[in-house]
């Protein structure tokens, strides 16, 4: 009997001294005690043991003696997690470990998602938007993540927002190949930050995304109007005309507002058979569309400058040939420009409604029709003693 209890105790010191001796075991022993410290200095070890590195399972004790560490606290200790699961998944590739992997690496993510809802619910946007970015950092390219973090990110105080890394979460949503769910809001996103740090997008990046948004969602007219506002602001009126052909040639809805702009811009660009050509365009497409009929209508008045030169002229030049023919040509323009202005004079809660009344009342004077020139000044009188 004495020397049976010796033989189990022999037995018992060498697998204790065994334990000691591998790093590994070591670790897992004592992870389950909850010696923190010690189980990473012995995992760390076993990394570079000649005994223990090519252990298959190596990768996910690593991976849980960090895991127990970021759940104490230890934020930087998340990387070394993720790190060591994905390690696992590429070396285990036998036996039960595919398995392994998969469990360890969706545990964490429901870990730091379910994390990430708790904040989300206690409108603990700092604590939300951190599960959630380590949820899309565990499972890449997973949307839910990706759009739990965005929306924490819209509730949070802007100052405290780390702007380049929701760029960079857009940016990630936008390149997932296999979504098949609504992004134009993404798109969104990105090109209002973008406009928010350059107004006049200089660097070209706004316009550059939305080319991408365009590409993408081809119906959504808002982006390429978007576009067309980011070109006209920086005065580049010819690359706002090619942009605004575009949107025409496809076609869709609102067409008459892009026709007015298009005449606009050809305005600008001293092209007056094409801007006169786009405003009807956008009359034959609404009739009582106010932007067209004003601008048309102002377009008529001061084709060419004339009614500028006119007013230049005193009395003894407009009687000269010159001064003569300039008045009959003013003549025809007002002519043409009076049942358009009429139009838009209908319109009496337009910011411009003053200016329309005046405008045709020195058309309707111009033309020899005192009749109606006078019974629109009390019109005017009365608009004005109103405001």
């Amino acid at each position: 009997m004495k020397k049976i209890i010796l033989t189990v105790f022999a037995l018992a010191v060498t697998l204790t001294a065994f334990g000691q001796k591998n790093p590994l075991k070591r670790a897992e022993n004592e992870l389950k005690k909850g010696d923190l410290t010690a189980a990473k200095a012995s995992i760390e070890e076993a990394m570079t043991n000649e005994k223990t590195k090519d252990e298959a399972d190596l990768w996910l004790v690593r991976g849980d003696v960090y895991r127990a560490m970021m759940n104490k606290g230890d934020d930087a200790a998340f990387d070394e997690v993720v790190k060591s699961y994905k390690k696992f998944t590429e070396v285990g590739k036998k036996g039960f470990f595919p398995m392994q992997a998969d469990s360890a690496t969706r545990g964490l993510y429901a870990q730091v998602m379910n994390d990430g809802i708790v904040g989300f619910n206690d409108k603990n946007w700092a604590r939300a938007m951190k599960g959630f970015d380590r949820g899309a950092v565990v499972m890449v390219g997973d949307t839910l993540a990706l759009q739990n973090f965005l929306a924490a990110a819209e509730q949070e105080d802007p100052a405290k927002v780390d702007r380049a890394k929701v760029m960079q979460k857009c940016e990630v949503f936008i390149n997932v190949p296999t979504y098949k769910g609504d992004r134009s809001w993404v798109y969104q996103k990105v090109i209002s930050m973008h406009l928010a740090e350059d107004p006049d997008d200089k660097s070209g990046k706004a316009v550059a995304m939305l080319d991408k948004a365009i590409a993408a969602y081809p119906t959504i007219q808002e982006f390429m109007a978007q576009k067309i506002n980011i070109y006209i602001k920086a005065n580049k009126t010819n690359e706002a005309i090619k942009s605004i052909e575009d949107v025409i040639a496809k076609g869709g809805a609102n067409m008459e507002l892009y026709y007015v702009n298009l005449g606009i811009l050809h305005d600008t660009n001293k092209n007056a058979a094409k801007a006169e050509e786009a405003y009807k365009k956008a009359l034959e497409i609404k009739p009582d569309y106010y932007e067209a009929l004003f601008n048309l209508g102002a377009f008529y008045v001061n084709k060419d400058e004339k009614l500028k030169k006119y007013r230049e002229f005193d009395y003894k030049k407009l009687n000269t040939p010159e001064g003569k023919q300039l008045t009959e040509e003013l003549k025809v323009l007002f002519n043409s420009a009076i049942p358009y202005l009429e139009k838009a004079a209908n319109f009496t809660d337009k910011t411009e409604y003053g200016q329309v009344l005046n405008t045709l009342k020195d058309a309707y004077n111009f033309t020899g029709q005192k009749d109606k020139a006078t019974a629109l000044q009390a019109k005017i009188e009365a608009y004005y003693n109103s405001k």
